[in-house]
C-alpha cells in the first residue's frame, strides 16, 4: 500500500482525498494542513482556494495557486509541530526545471468557523 503524499501510512484514497474531494471535512488544522499539501501535488486548484480563509481570498487567486502548483514538485512534508490552531511545517519540493531540492519551512494559522478548518496565513519558520 503507499502512503499518502501528506506523510501518513494511510493511502491518498484513505487520507487526503476524501477531504480534497469535500467528502469529509478535516476535524483538525493538521489535518487541513496535510490535504492542502496533498492538494498541491495533485493539483487541485478549487481545494486549495476554497480551504482558504474567505477573509483572506483576494489576497491570491486561482491562477496564482496553479501558477506555482506546475511550477513545483512537491517530495514530502514533515510536521514540525501542530497544535490547535497552528502548524509549523516543511515542505520538500523542486522546481519542475531542476533537481535542486528546496524548503518550504512555514509557521501556518487556520480558523475554525461552523466545523470548517480554513488556511489564514502563514510566516517562516
Amino acid at each position: 500500500m503507499d502512503t499518502c503524499f501528506c506523510g501518513n501510512i494511510e493511502s491518498f484514497e484513505n487520507c487526503c482525498k476524501p477531504f480534497i474531494l469535500m467528502d469529509k471535512l478535516p476535524e483538525t488544522a493538521e489535518q487541513l494542513m496535510r490535504s492542502r499539501y496533498s492538494a498541491y501535488c495533485v493539483k487541485n486548484i478549487n481545494y486549495l482556494y476554497d480551504t482558504t480563509d474567505p477573509f483572506k481570498r483576494f489576497l491570491t487567486s486561482k491562477s496564482a495557486i496553479k501558477k506555482w502548483a506546475n511550477q513545483t514538485e512537491w517530495q514530502r512534508l514533515e510536521i514540525v509541530r501542530s497544535e490547535n490552531d497552528l502548524v509549523e511545517f516543511k515542505a520538500f519540493y523542486k522546481e519542475v526545471d531542476s533537481e535542486k531540492i528546496h524548503v518550504h519551512h512555514e509557521i501556518s494559522r487556520f480558523r475554525l468557523e461552523n466545523k470548517q478548518w480554513y488556511y489564514v496565513d502563514g510566516s517562516e519558520g
